[in-house]
């Protein structure tokens, strides 16, 4: 095999590499961001359970249970609404940063096979 062709394999190897990388980190910030907003609801969650077990021994009357109940659901509700607003957050960020990697990786393949315009020759008079 001519050289060149095993030098333009190794450019276009490492090239890939790198890109494959690139996106496995951003893969890993996402999975862990993500995570952790998985983890808060669970909290929340756990959280508004316990709660809500304490509310059975703790009330007296069912008036006061059902009151109790609905305040602990509005809570609840309120928690959840800010996870899931912080989660559009990260997510909205992250996509940010895949599309310039995306563009990055687009300019970078597309570069090298845009040959510039042929000039026209000059016709003999």
């Amino acid at each position: 095999m001519p050289p060149e062709i095993l030098e333009q394999w190794s450019k276009i190897t490492r090239t890939t590499l790198d890109a494959v990388k690139e996106l496995g980190e951003l893969n890993s910030k996402l999975f862990e961001r993500v995570s952790e907003q998985q983890l808060e609801l669970v909290h929340a969650s756990v959280d508004a359970g316990v709660k809500s077990a304490r509310l059975v021994g703790e009330t007296r009357s069912y008036q006061e249970f059902a009151a109790a109940q609905a305040a602990l659901a509005n809570e609840y509700g309120e928690r959840v609404l800010q996870i899931v607003r912080k989660s559009n957050q990260v997510v909205g960020g992250l996509r940010d940063e895949y599309v310039s990697w995306m563009e990055g990786q687009v300019r970078q393949t597309v570069g090298p096979l845009a040959k510039p315009a042929a000039t026209p020759g000059k016709k003999a008079a």
